[in-house]
């Protein structure tokens, strides 16, 4: 009998620590801020990197996103796990800016700062260098990778 309330308790108690420590993060991150803005149902067709790591503000996403950039912009979304509390989003380009490039332990990010349509950054994001160097043909010209 007691067995069984452990095992219950666990099953209710888990997941809403899960959900709890999954909100907390994308608050403090900076992807529940971006979602405001640029929440998307649509999944884009352009070029596509799935299960890559990337980095939202402080919150270090490893493996678990999915990434479509074409020419309006860049997609983002996570494994299902992390969904609910990390909805997918499509930032347009006009609210990206590209600010170089960050090389740490043999890897090369790409720094992007997301801003709200008044101009307001509401994020920072890092990504491998390499998606946008393979999506160069589809991000449109006006934008730079800096060196």
């Amino acid at each position: 009998m007691i067995t069984a309330l452990i095992i219950i308790a666990f099953l209710v108690i888990f997941p809403l620590f899960w959900l709890g420590i999954t909100f907390l993060i994308a608050k403090i991150s900076g992807w529940g801020t971006m979602a405001k803005y640029y929440r998307t149902d649509n999944k884009p067709e352009g070029y596509t990197k799935s299960m890559t790591s990337g980095t939202v503000g402080w919150a270090r996403y490893n493996y678990i996103l999915h990434l479509v950039l074409n020419e309006e912009g860049l997609y983002m979304s996570t494994i299902s796990i992390f969904s609910l509390t990390n909805p997918p989003l499509f930032i347009p380009w006009e609210h990206i800016e590209l600010r170089g490039k960050v090389d740490f332990l043999m890897m090369v990010r790409q720094r992007l700062s997301i801003f709200t349509p008044n101009g307001k950054r509401i994020a920072k994001v890092l990504l491998s260098r390499s998606i946008f160097e393979a999506a160069s043909e589809v991000i449109p010209y006006s934008i730079d990778i800096e060196d």
